[in-house]
């Protein structure tokens, strides 16, 4: 079959298109006939089919009527084709950061599909993709900050927007149709939405990542109220790893009366009802690294087979997609059935380090704290958490960057969903044995954003409230902030007082990672976008950075510290690797691979420099850390034991630690 006949067998499903009545009472009653009818006697989506390895990046996917798959990945560029016997071809290259999919609603019921629109995160718009691969109009581009989800109906696109908080609606000839949401956590309100979807009817789904729930509009963008529940229709109780709760919830798909939600940090896809009703969950949380055949690894996107049969899964971390289907009846179902209501998520370590002294700081994202460890033994020993979930001064949302001071003993985390910067005080002292300390940490101060930016950041000229996803301090106490929203870094005094200084403005794509070198003359920023490590140097113009590894096709750069010479060191997430620079720029060495062994990563992302020189990498995606010479000598791993047994055993990884 050609790729210009793939849209032929495209059979669209509830959720793409768009009835008259937005009434979601009338939506229960009709689901309700449609049940006396007929009860829906369907078996849940447990039994995987099959998986498609080595994809780069899969952010977006489809799943066609006659199996094939469309898939997006987001470093290459491109919109993958891949059939059931697993051959591949490439529908579309040149695209800005591809992600979300969604096939457009043809005009006319049992007509062919005619076209595909597709999210450009990096470039920040909505594009449209003829049956050629040819480019067509594009949505959103004045108006986009950071596109993620995806929905079509006749006549209408919907575009949930991480960066601004909202959904965006345009119609399909380019025109701004509708607003709906913006950052909070009240009605109607919205943290980072990951994807939106349309049902039937016309209610409009919401992915609200950062407040882990899902919120309800109706067709005209208001929330959904009710006389008996005056906070509106949602649905999601919250943060947690019990069914109807989640952590994080990512993709969202509606089928008929089934809606679908990607709950990333569960490693899982939770089913509703249109109302919120628990129907089921399938896909089991990974423990052994690499596993496969239903168990899953931070799922991001889900397509689902225009008759709801199968469902196809995204797994970035893995550049791979699993398939899932309705093959019931089995015992193999029923107990898989129960051990997906038995499994729970362990916490993990995330992406941030910092150093100082004998002290690292880790931040941990599932319990919205940051880990405190002792380094002066063969490996960081635990010595206390700081913080927790809740949005009060003091508490976490988010762990999005820390740095460690170690003369006095401060900790500084930014919290990129509060919009926050605190400060903790962890007592105790050199001299003193290092014994695990519950009450170590003491909350000392916060720096709140949306109030800044109204008071003392307002002639700073930033677009929009700033929200911080790194942070790092210079010689002398000034604290560099990376702010995603504006793309650009803030200067605060050791005070927490606002410099009219504001850097970077208007050069940086897709920032990941900030870094002051030691001198305080110059500061890193990695940027995904362009591929490349921005090096500035203070008081010059931005456009005069210089751009470190820009020869070396870089896929995502994360990742960046400097050590006592300069030099500077970068983590490639998307090579799994780490780079170390000179100070001009030249590139003096690489290490790693993809895998477990002994200089092996995946996906590595903070990196931080030790009080004896050695770099310490944050192996996000085998969840440990491991530890290095600056000449790229492998030294030591620490963190999760199944994940550290390769490491520490390579001739012998099925060794336990105490073997």
């Amino acid at each position: 079959m050609r790729i210009a006949d793939i849209f032929v067998v495209l059979i669209l499903g509830g959720g793409l298109g768009v009835s008259r009545n937005n009434s979601a009472m009338a939506e229960r009653a009709l689901t309700a006939r449609e049940q006396a009818v007929e009860e829906d006697q369907r078996p849940p989506l447990t039994r995987p089919l099959a998986q498609h390895e080595n994809i780069a990046e899969p952010s977006g996917v489809m799943l066609l009527a006659d199996g094939r798959l469309l898939v997006s990945q987001l470093f290459e560029g491109s919109i993958l084709v891949i059939a059931e016997d697993g051959s591949r071809e490439v529908l579309v290259e040149g695209l800005d950061g591809p992600r979300d999919l969604c096939a457009e609603a043809p005009s006319q019921e049992g007509a062919a599909v005619l076209h595909l629109w597709v999210v450009e995160s990096f470039g920040r718009r909505v594009r449209r993709i003829g049956l050629d691969g040819s480019l067509g109009i594009s949505l959103g581009a004045e108006l986009l900050v950071r596109p993620m989800g995806l929905a079509c109906t006749a006549g209408r696109v919907f575009v949930a927007d991480a960066g601004s908080h909202c959904v965006q609606v345009f119609g399909t000839g380019g025109e701004h149709l509708l607003r709906m949401g913006e950052h909070g956590s009240g009605l109607g309100q919205l943290i980072a939405p990951g994807d939106v979807a349309v049902s039937a009817a016309g209610r409009i789904f919401v992915s609200d990542h950062g407040n882990s729930r899902i919120e309800v509009f109706d067709r005209d963008g208001e929330p959904e109220v009710y006389e008996e529940d005056s906070w509106g229709w949602r649905f999601g109780g919250g943060w947690g790893p019990y069914p109807g709760l989640f952590m994080g919830p990512a993709g969202l798909e509606i089928r008929g009366e089934e809606v679908f939600v990607v709950d990333e940090r569960n490693h899982r896809v939770q089913v509703f009802d249109l109302f919120g009703e628990p129907k089921g969950q399938f896909g089991l949380h990974a423990i052994r690294p690499r596993e496969g055949a239903g168990k899953l690894h931070y799922p991001r996107a889900l397509g689902l087979s225009p008759d709801g049969e199968r469902a196809a899964l995204t797994e970035p971390l893995l550049d791979r997609v699993q398939i899932f289907a309705r093959e019931g009846g089995a015992e193999e179902d029923l107990l898989r059935k129960r051990v997906t209501q038995l499994a729970r998520p362990s916490a993990h370590f995330g992406t941030r380090i910092s150093i100082s002294g004998p002290l690292l700081a880790i931040g941990e994202p599932e319990s919205h704290s940051v880990l405190i460890h002792e380094n002066t033994w063969k490996e960081p020993r635990r010595i206390t958490r700081v913080a927790g979930l809740g949005t009060k001064t003091g508490l976490l949302s988010s762990v999005a960057g820390v740095d460690l001071a170690h003369a006095d003993r401060s900790l500084l985390v930014v919290d990129s969903v509060l919009r926050r910067l605190s400060s903790y005080r962890l007592r105790g002292g050199d001299s003193e044995e290092v014994l695990f300390d519950p009450l170590m940490a003491r909350f000392v101060k916060s720096y709140d954003f949306k109030s800044a930016w109204h008071e003392e950041l307002a002639g700073a000229d930033l677009g929009a409230v700033p929200e911080p996803i790194a942070v790092d301090r210079g010689p002398l106490g000034r604290i560099y902030l990376l702010d995603r929203r504006n793309r650009g870094v803030l200067v605060l005094e050791p005070d927490f007082s606002a410099r009219s200084e504001w850097c970077s403005q208007g050069v940086l794509g897709e920032p990941r990672d900030l870094a002051v070198d030691p001198s305080g003359e110059r500061y890193a920023v990695s940027d995904a976008g362009a591929g490349c490590v921005l090096v500035f140097r203070a008081g010059a113009p931005p456009g005069k950075a210089q751009r470190f590894g820009a020869d070396l096709d870089l896929i995502e750069p994360h990742g960046v510290v400097f050590d006592s010479r300069g030099r500077l060191f970068v983590s490639d997430a998307g090579r799994h690797e780490v780079l170390c620079f000179a100070a001009d720029g030249e590139l003096l060495r690489r290490w790693g691979r993809s895998g477990l062994g002994r200089g092996e990563f995946l996906e590595p992302r903070g990196l931080a420099i030790d009080h004896e020189g050695r770099v310490v990498v944050m192996d996000h995606g085998n969840h440990r850390g491991q530890v290095f010479t600056a000449e790229g000598e492998y030294l030591s791993v620490f963190g999760s034991r199944l994940y550290t047994k390769p490491a520490r055993f390579p001739a012998h990884p099925e060794m336990d630690d105490g073997e």
